[in-house]
């Protein structure tokens, strides 16, 4: 089951979402997880980062219905993405201009009227959301994949330069993926920052081994 959460301040509007997914999951893949923004920021970001989420649906204007509310769902975004490199995040809103203008990625902007049918677009909202969560974990999966074969390599063999650089922006990747602004600086992954190879492969090996195989994509 694919867990997503929907970040309003409006009960109603959380309920309208839920029935639109159950209107349109017919093969029964999501759990859908409200989540009402609290007046605390950093409160509202951990009930996200400890749900276990696969994609995070949030409104626009979180404070219309809420005035002690003193951020916006596109906020909220950004510092989700800050913490989970690529996460599949979806800002829905009735006021696309303002939501466009405040946002560095116009593409996870979304009018409301999308799940009313309000749209031009060949795939339904909630298969985007499934599309957008199969590309994030399949990036996981083969940067993993990749990463293993780049150490498998080393044992017999040096790498090469370009290996090297993949070898670091894999790692560099997946450890922003796992522990967000915990993540270790990408400089301290050139292998100019350290005196071996080796050193950076142990350190990917333990990073590696903190992923649980059966849930290593999830927020």
């Amino acid at each position: 089951m694919l867990r997503i959460a929907i970040i309003d301040e409006d009960d109603d509007d959380i309920e309208r979402f839920q029935l639109y997914v159950h209107r349109n999951d017919t093969d029964k893949k999501f759990i859908v997880i409200p989540i009402s923004p609290k007046q605390d920021f950093n409160e509202t970001l951990d009930d996200i980062l400890g749900a276990n989420l696969d994609a995070v649906i949030s409104d626009y204007r979180l404070n219309e219905y809420k005035a002690n509310i003193t951020y916006d769902g596109i906020t909220l975004v950004n510092a989700i993405l800050e913490r989970k490199a690529d996460f599949p995040c979806f800002v829905l809103t009735s006021f696309d201009d303002d939501a466009v203008k405040d946002s560095d990625d116009v593409n996870i902007v979304y009018i409301k009227g999308i799940m009313n049918g309000e749209s031009n677009a060949k795939i339904t909202f909630l298969e985007r959301i499934e599309k957008q969560i199969q590309k994030y974990h399949f990036r996981i999966a083969d940067s993993k994949a990749k990463i293993a074969e780049l150490i498998e390599a080393k044992k017999t063999r040096k790498l090469d330069s370009k290996e090297e650089d993949l070898f670091v922006d894999l790692s560099h990747f997946l450890d922003k993926t796992i522990v967000g602004n915990d993540s270790i600086p990408r400089v301290f992954y050139s292998t100019d920052t350290n005196s071996k190879l080796d050193d950076l492969i142990a350190k990917t090996e333990d990073l590696l081994s903190k992923i649980n195989p059966a849930n290593d994509d999830t927020v």
